[in-house]
């Protein structure tokens, strides 16, 4: 009996790539996280909502026919090739590899976008081949920040709808220290609360990558965002109507040699996560926010021993 999965929109969805091997030697320790002078969140809430967010992105897939047929109808190869083909395993030594790891489920995101653009997009104008959804953040594509990873709403203007941080899971280390972080939300005064009382590195650094997004996001004045590593990944949300706040809800990237953890039914891969992260920017946040004018906020203190300030 052969192992391949189905070509579905069920198993494209469900589809888990394998874990990378992390280093523990010859890796950098450099990762781009200076937060000096960057706006830091006020308070940071759970983003409850996006678990529903992602019911309704399936739900409107569905909608669209994807459960159907369709799907293997439409499917170019590099989709056929990341729903059944055979993946091997990436080793991660610094934070370009990481992103690169990552890259496989922006590529997936994209692809979908592509093949499916006639019945997600109806009446809109045919892209060209180059467009993305999770895109290289070129000045070109309006971004004043330094991200990662922006993304767009998909079309061929490519519009900028949100952006991502990436980190090596050695700079940003969810088990525990974000795992941790998460179970203790909300936190209503950020700064006070967290950033000026906390003495342990590893949880300093999730401060600092958090603020990172947060900044990034007001920077280019966008509302969604993500901070992930080559494990987890965090959905950011800056809301329009508080932009003092950021969102998040974490998630992590189950993998194909841990399948019996992962349930469709009560989980979501990274590519769903992702896609429903774009769809969720480009209908519900789209708009361009206002500047938030300097000197309004507290920003991190350039100086080790007072890490925030006025």
């Amino acid at each position: 009996m052969s192992n391949t999965p189905p070509l579905t929109f069920e198993a494209w969805c469900s589809r888990l790539l394998p874990t990378p091997v992390v280093a523990t030697l010859n890796r950098t320790p450099f990762s781009s996280t200076t937060v000096n002078h960057r706006e830091v969140p006020f308070s940071i809430q759970h983003w409850s909502e996006f678990p529903s967010y992602v019911r309704e992105w399936k739900a409107e897939m569905h909608a669209r026919g994807m459960y159907g047929s369709r799907f293997e109808n439409f499917a170019k190869e590099a989709t056929r090739i990341y729903t059944t083909g055979d993946f091997f395993p990436e080793v991660i030594r610094a934070e370009e590899e990481t992103r690169q790891s990552l890259r496989h489920f922006f590529q997936m995101v994209n692809n979908f976008n592509l093949d499916y653009y006639q019945f997600l997009n109806p009446g809109a104008p045919y892209p060209h081949r180059e467009t993305e959804v999770y895109a290289y953040p070129l000045s070109s594509l309006g971004v004043y920040s330094n991200p990662d990873a922006v993304i767009t709403n998909g079309l061929p203007t490519m519009t900028k709808v949100g952006l991502g941080e990436v980190k090596p899971p050695w700079v940003v280390i969810f088990d525990p220290h974000v795992t941790s972080f998460m179970g203790g939300l909300p936190y209503d005064n950020f700064g006070q609360q967290f950033i000026a009382s906390q003495t342990v590195p590893e949880v300093t650094m999730v401060c600092r990558a958090l603020t990172q997004i947060y900044s990034d996001l007001l920077a280019d004045q966008v509302c969604v965002g993500f901070l992930a590593t080559s494990e987890h990944i965090l959905y950011c949300l800056v809301p329009p109507e508080d932009r003092t706040t950021l969102c998040v809800y974490a998630q992590r990237i189950f993998r194909r040699e841990r399948p019996q953890v992962f349930s469709p039914n009560l989980n979501f891969t990274a590519q769903v996560g992702l896609a429903t992260l774009a769809w969720v920017a480009k209908t519900r946040y789209s708009t361009r926010q206002p500047a938030i004018p300097r000197g309004s906020m507290k920003v991190w203190s350039i100086l080790p021993s007072i890490k925030f300030h006025n």
